[in-house]
């Protein structure tokens, strides 16, 4: 459980620095696809 948490922080930590790069709506768009993929990846795993 605590090594998917740090996956995942890390993963958005490194989208937050993508930021730079692109603007804000894109980031909020591949940021919320990203929890959803988190989500369900652990509602998948916690079915199991």
């Amino acid at each position: 459980m605590m090594q998917r948490l740090v996956i995942s922080s890390a993963i958005l930590i490194s989208y937050k620095n993508y930021n730079q790069k692109i603007n804000r709506l894109n980031y909020f768009c591949i940021c919320y696809v990203c929890q959803i993929i988190v989500f369900l990846y652990s509602v998948s795993y916690i079915k199991k």
